[in-house]
């Protein structure tokens, strides 16, 4: 099969060329004087493969060839075999360039193999070969693959990967209070088995199990991952380790799946539009604004200024209370990560909305939790935090407390900012 897939490449080849086809492929033969001598700067990647996954083998690099005589170098051939079993064959073509005599010519080599899951082996190494076809150029005469020269330019070996590990995520939150907290699960294989993973934090064990097949998967228990900080897993089978680190975040949650913030020490926009506002309602509200703001840019590094257009980032202003019936909303648009378009809406039959100032029936922690939101924070299953979604006049803190805090430089790395 792989024989016939490669005559069907090379004949494609042969009649762009307009070279007489072969009768059969056994008619290609190599000889040692391919009609030019060959420079070939060629890298094949990757140098480890992962039993069971399919594999792509890329060949980059610059070929340069110097004509001996009237030649043209029209193929590659790029081969993978286990042992002396063949894997798999392509063909792929060069620039396919006519030179002359004594002429010399470097091109650009990008090329790649792909090898099926099921043929990659269990086992053992993967040996690459790359070699160069060469066909002579005869006056009067259509080039023929027949007179077809080959050499080997490049090889190389690839080593199954001692272990590889996936992780459901990288980035636990155990006190998010809008999605379930599931586990991390990991997912292990490796060349053969054993196979162990560890968990560790700290350079402490947190957890460790082990398998005596080669591939194994798994959820960390959610105990054992209850301390905040960078938390690395380690698969070892046949005396070598493979790494990958998740990071555990505890007093806060983000707001979106992704993760995202506003550009980090960026100056953010804010306006306020007094329409539809209640009856006094309004009354220092852009006083206790600023004071928020101010507070949250020592936070995070951002810088907040006021204007007074219809553009800016963050809109702020009064609306109608949904059914449910809270005195606020905040929230922001997410794009690849980015935070943008914040909102902010006070419902204007809200008693705690329209009170100002910051004291215990002040209007002042519900801004601080609304703009949190706008800067990325989410929910959280801890009342002892402001973004906890409900607030008990007395008990609720009124400003940021460690955990929001803890967000916030995790989402902004205030430090950074100058």
């Amino acid at each position: 099969m792989v024989a016939a897939l490669s005559i069907v490449a090379a004949l494609g080849l042969l009649v762009a060329l307009g070279i007489a086809p072969p009768a059969a492929a056994s008619l290609i033969t190599s000889r040692a004087d391919l009609g030019a001598r060959v420079d070939a700067d060629l890298r094949i990647t990757p140098t480890r493969f992962t039993p069971g996954q399919a594999l792509v083998i890329d060949v980059t690099g610059t070929l340069t060839t110097t004509a001996k005589r009237d030649v043209v170098c029209h193929s590659l051939v790029l081969g993978a075999l286990r042992g002396t079993s063949p894997l798999a064959t392509r063909y792929a073509s060069t620039d396919r360039r006519v030179q002359q005599s004594g002429e010399r010519h470097t091109q650009q080599i990008t090329a790649a193999l792909d090898i099926d899951r099921a043929d990659v082996p269990a086992s053992g190494a993967i040996s690459i070969t790359v070699d160069l076809q060469c066909s002579p150029v005869r006056p009067g005469r259509l080039m023929s693959v027949l007179d077809a020269v080959t050499q080997r330019i490049a090889s190389g070996r690839l080593l199954p990967a001692a272990g590889s590990v996936s992780l459901s995520t990288t980035h636990l939150f155990p006190d998010d209070d809008e999605r379930a907290v599931r586990p991390v699960t990991v997912s292990a294989t490796a060349s053969r088995g054993p196979i162990t993973v560890v968990v560790m934090r700290a350079g402490t064990t947190v957890w460790r199990a082990t398998s005596s097949k080669a591939a194994y998967r798994a959820a960390i228990p959610l105990a054992r991952t209850q301390r905040a900080g960078t938390y690395t897993v380690k698969v070892t089978a046949g005396g070598s380790t493979t790494r990958q680190n998740f990071r555990v975040s505890r007093g806060w949650a983000p707001l979106v799946d992704s993760v995202a913030s506003w550009p980090r020490c960026s100056t953010i926009t804010w306006t306020y539009n007094a329409q539809g506002a209640p009856g006094g309602g309004d009354t220092g509200l852009v006083s206790d604004l600023r004071v928020v703001f101010d507070r949250f840019a020592a936070l995070t590094g951002l810088r907040f200024r006021q204007e007074s257009s219809s553009t800016a980032d963050i809109q702020i202003g009064w609306g109608p209370a949904p059914f449910d019936g809270p005195d606020a909303s905040g929230g922001a648009a997410e794009r690849d990560g980015v935070l943008g378009s914040g909102i902010l809406t006070m419902y204007a039959d809200s008693a705690w909305a329209r009170t100002p100032g910051f004291g215990v029936r002040g209007r002042g922690a519900l801004l601080y939790h609304e703009i949190g939101h706008i800067l990325g924070l989410g929910h959280v299953s801890d009342e002892r935090l402001l973004m906890y979604p409900i607030h008990t006049v007395g008990q609720s803190p009124l400003t940021p407390q460690p955990g929001d805090i803890a967000g916030l430089r995790e989402l902004y790395a205030p430090s950074s900012c100058r």
